[in-house]
């Protein structure tokens, strides 16, 4: 999986349904594991930002997701 792909696909994703997909949900459309759906997150050095989000905020407390196939892939241009 190239870096600019997972970028191109999450920023698409995000853009109308105001939501982030999740590691496992890209590794699902991509046909690949969810470690190579991080790495790919990890080496992005694009134009925009992409991370993983690897918790929330609920109401004044936050919270973590406890499996990589939770965390969201956040895409920005």
């Amino acid at each position: 999986m190239i870096p600019q792909e997972l970028f191109d696909y999450a920023s698409s994703f995000a853009h109308p349904r105001c939501q982030h997909p999740t590691v496992r949900e890209v590794a699902r459309q991509f046909r690949n594991t969810q470690k190579a759906v991080v790495d790919a997150c990890e080496d992005w050095q694009g134009d925009g930002n992409m991370k993983l989000a690897t918790g929330f905020r609920a109401g004044s407390g936050i919270g973590s997701f406890e499996r990589v196939g939770d965390y969201l892939v956040e895409a920005y241009k």
